[in-house]
């Protein structure tokens, strides 16, 4: 992940230590980031959900999809941070 997935920038470029960065001006929600911000999040708020996985994808792979054991993806979860359920 660059520097600039790590403070919530859609996108940019880094170089190799990541010591000069060009990160676009658009931010993710703070729901995307919250699940996309580490690989595992996305799936552990999925399988919570009942479903198998969940990976980040979409236009800007910011987007949680939940994937159900066939396979199936169910939809990009679009609810509000305040819809994060933390226990």
């Amino acid at each position: 992940m660059s520097s600039c997935q790590s403070i919530g920038r859609v996108t940019g470029k880094c170089n190799a230590d990541n010591t000069d960065c060009d990160c676009s001006s658009d931010k993710v929600s703070p729901r995307q980031y919250a699940l996309c911000v580490d690989d595992g999040m996305c799936s552990l708020y999925c399988q919570r959900k009942g479903f198998a996985r969940g990976d980040c994808g979409g236009s800007i792979n910011w987007d949680c999809e939940c994937v159900s054991n066939q396979g199936n993806r169910e939809g990009t979860i679009t609810h509000t941070t305040r819809d994060l359920e933390l226990n």
